[in-house]
């Protein structure tokens, strides 16, 4: 539905989706083929395994390159967005903060660290499978924003320094790894307002 929705120049995706996606492209945008990324070629952010798996075949690095912003956000709503169950957060920063998250590390990591998150900041004790179900969606929109991302963020630098302790060629991205998950605990402002 995404595509043929897209070839006809309407965007159906909701305003929360269309902002996680630009804020995404500050850090994704463009193709970039680092030897030291373990996800090899990237276009807008999307591997050629992830690209692979949504065309249902193996793909060419010259087929990433061709990779076009609308295919990236199509597969970004329905690969993390979508199964993250973003659009049922009605809270916009925590959903963006979340989805952001399962981009880089992993949808499952992602689900976790939200839901360890409810946990550390002892609000609710939900079960941290990574599945983000009914009960995880109803503390997810009753915590304060400021809370939930403050323990989002100490989870996910701790992850980053394990990443990097197990692995200590990584170090080359722990600048722009904790860049970017800064900018997740500054989505909102005293008014829960995306900045």
């Amino acid at each position: 539905m995404c595509r043929s929705i897209l070839s006809k120049g309407i965007d159906m995706y909701s305003k929360s989706f269309n902002t996680a996606f630009e804020l995404l492209m500050i850090d994704e945008g463009g193709y970039v083929n680092d030897k030291y990324d373990p996800g090899g070629a990237t276009n807008y952010g999307i591997t050629k395994e992830t690209l692979g798996k949504f065309i249902g075949r193996i793909v060419t690095t010259e087929e990433v390159k061709a990779l076009t912003k609308n295919t990236a956000k199509e597969i970004y709503f329905k690969n993390y967005w979508r199964p993250l169950s973003c659009e049922n957060i009605t809270n916009e920063a925590i959903a963006i903060c979340i989805f952001n998250t399962g981009v880089l590390h992993g949808v499952v990591t992602a689900g976790k660290t939200a839901q360890q998150s409810l946990v550390d900041s002892g609000f609710a004790d939900v079960n941290v499978d990574g599945l983000i179900g009914n009960n995880t969606l109803k503390y997810l929109n009753l915590i304060d924003t400021k809370v939930f991302l403050k323990a989002f963020h100490a989870l996910i630098l701790k992850r980053i320094a394990l990443l990097i302790f197990k692995n200590p060629e990584l170090k080359r991205f722990e600048k722009g790894w904790t860049r970017r998950t800064d900018r997740l605990l500054a989505l909102a402002d005293k008014n829960n307002r995306i900045v």
